[in-house]
């Protein structure tokens, strides 16, 4: 069963792995049951900037380096963060 959480973008990567893929992952801390957690997406490869644009705007920023300490609304499924949504609209972006 999916959950759904608000949280705040705790850190951040885009870079290139040894394959010379891009990838990219976001970490996220939210408060559950007065305690604060600490979760990720999976290391996600992508082909197409398209990609970057959607979350970019999904999370109405500019650059990658505006995601810490961004809010969001995040679906975690087994663990794992498999969408991420803006805060305040109904939008989202599948990550997994």
């Amino acid at each position: 069963m999916d959950t759904i959480k608000n949280a705040k973008i705790k850190y951040s990567f885009l870079g290139i792995d040894e394959s010379n893929i891009p990838l990219f992952y976001l970490g996220f801390e939210y408060k559950e049951n007065q305690e604060w957690k600490t979760i990720s997406t999976n290391k996600i490869t992508f082909l197409d900037v398209t990609f970057i644009k959607d979350i970019l705007s999904t999370l109405e920023v500019r650059s990658w380096e505006e995601l810490p300490r961004k809010f969001a609304r995040i679906k975690i499924s087994d663990g794992k963060v498999i969408a991420v949504g803006s805060i305040l609209e109904d939008k989202w972006v599948e990550v997994k």
